[in-house]
């Protein structure tokens, strides 16, 4: 993640021991933290009074304080997908037609839509031809695919190409 932090007071950093006293955890994925640049002398909450996270404006560590208390907050923002500049529909099967069909079922334009938006490393492949064999689409839920051609004839028109 790139950032750029500009900002005239203290800010939220999404991060909070709520659930379970000095276990914190970020609130945008729910996982647990593992890189921390606490200040000295915290975290100092004791008794659950100081759940939440915020990051001192001058030397950019972590205090844990009061949620309650009014203050900006800092915002993760994942890298944009590059966006195609044409596209056109697949006319007949080809290797290139059953990679992107596979990704468009699971809701991305293609594997590079894929690896910014779910998972850098892109998707599992058979080893055998190389296809997609399981990714996780846009809804969470896992698409698994054969070794062979699944992309019948008659849903080729329905693929897009993108070029970009």
């Amino acid at each position: 993640m790139n950032a750029v932090l500009v900002y005239i007071s203290d800010a939220w950093i999404g991060l909070n021991d709520r659930e379970i006293n000095n276990t914190y955890v970020w609130v945008s994925t729910g996982k647990n933290v593992t890189y921390t640049n606490w200040g000295q002398y915290q975290p100092d909450d004791v008794v659950w009074a100081h759940a939440c996270v915020l990051m001192d404006k001058r030397k950019g560590q972590w205090d844990d304080k009061r949620c309650s208390y009014s203050r900006p907050y800092i915002c993760k923002k994942d890298k944009a997908s590059p966006k195609p500049t044409s596209m056109t529909r697949a006319k007949e099967w080809s290797p290139e037609v059953e990679e992107a069909w596979r990704f468009q079922l699971a809701g991305y334009r293609d594997e590079l839509d894929y690896k910014n938006a779910k998972n850098p490393e892109g998707a599992e492949r058979w080893p055998q031809n190389g296809y997609v064999k399981k990714l996780q689409g846009r809804d969470g839920q896992w698409y698994y695919y054969n070794k062979g051609r699944e992309l019948m004839d008659k849903d080729i028109p329905k693929c897009i190409l993108y070029v970009y």
